[in-house]
């Protein structure tokens, strides 16, 4: 497979976790009761990207193929430097605990919750930005 044929396919595959994400934040912020099924998928989207972060954030290699942890971790960092600059580590402990939250089924968050959701759904915007950008750069 060619480079810019890998690209398209990383490129295409975080664009689709990306809308998935962001759905099931925007799900979350304004139903309070959801269903058996959609609580599952919900907690499968959000879990599969939290749980790359968690893996990167404790230097273990990802599980996830299709999400580059460490990737999203510095774009994550980058857009915080300002917001998160002296409490990086309490804000990335933040993270960790966010997602054992969510594998634990508990899907009742918290504003501040909510917002490391949306960081990181901003983190994996900026990376599907720069996959496109290496693709016509």
């Amino acid at each position: 497979m060619s480079d810019i044929s890998m690209l398209s396919a990383r490129l295409d595959s975080n664009q689709d976790l990306l809308s998935a994400f962001t759905k099931s934040i925007q799900y979350i912020q304004t139903k309070k009761k959801s269903d058996e099924h959609e609580r599952k998928y919900i907690k499968n989207v959000l879990s599969s990207i939290l749980f790359a972060l968690e893996e990167s954030l404790n230097n273990k290699i990802s599980q996830n193929h299709n999400i580059e942890g460490r990737s999203i971790l510095r774009n994550l960092q980058s857009l915080n430097t300002t917001k998160y600059k002296k409490d990086w580590n309490v804000y990335t402990q933040n993270i960790i605990s966010l997602s054992k939250k969510i594998n634990n089924d508990d899907l009742v968050l918290k504003t501040d919750e909510i917002s490391i959701l949306n960081d990181i759904a901003e983190a994996l915007d900026n990376e599907c930005d720069q996959i496109f950008n290496r693709m016509h750069g």
